[in-house]
């Protein structure tokens, strides 16, 4: 199964029946008012005017996000909570300075929402604090444009990941002099993990 979603390609074309089916489909969604009319009223004028390269928009919505993809986000998601809540246990001068130097890199700045894949991490992370999980990182998201970074920063996640998991496997087995939170030090190594 792939994750990369280089393999989600729309029809190239359709039947003419395929294409009343869904331009009918988006007429009533357009009336509903669900507060998504526009995209619905650009996809019927896509589907009566037949316009195929437009029919991406019609069907990367349905793309699905692996299991793989979804544990991914289930370890940043972690990652930040613990950075957060280390943040949090610091002097406030080592809070500061940590805030300044490196604030893209120990807030979590949520997905890509113009990318299919970091999109759908963006929705799964949405949908993830609606069940009530990774609530403490919901003003994180708010502030993060509703959790849509406008930059692939996915990369820089896997990154962070790789330097963060053999120190927070240190914590756990340890314990160590700040319990399980990460010092200023810890802190600052996965911060820098930029690639």
């Amino acid at each position: 199964m792939s994750s990369d979603y280089s393999d989600l390609k729309p029809p190239a074309a359709m039947s003419p029946v395929e294409r009343q089916i869904l331009l009918l489909q988006h007429q009533i969604l357009a009336n509903l008012n669900t507060g998504d009319g526009d995209h619905h009223r650009r996809m019927v004028e896509v589907l009566t005017q037949g316009f195929t390269i437009e029919y991406e928009d019609l069907f990367t919505p349905y793309a699905e996000l692996s299991k793989d993809d979804c544990k991914l986000v289930f370890d940043i998601l972690d990652m930040f909570r613990v950075m957060k809540a280390s943040l949090k246990k610091l002097p406030e001068p080592e809070q500061n300075e940590l805030a300044s130097d490196y604030r893209y890199t120990v807030t979590f700045q949520g997905f890509d929402g113009n990318d299919a894949r970091e999109g759908k991490m963006a929705s799964y992370v949405t949908f993830l604090q609606t069940t009530d999980r990774w609530t403490e990182l919901r003003e994180d998201v708010d502030a993060a444009d509703g959790g849509n970074s406008h930059a692939q920063l996915l990369p820089l996640y896997r990154a962070m990941l790789d330097v963060y998991r053999p120190i927070w496997g240190e914590v756990v087995r340890g314990g160590g002099p700040t319990g399980y939170h990460l010092s200023a030090e810890q802190l600052r190594r996965v911060a820098k993990a930029r690639p």
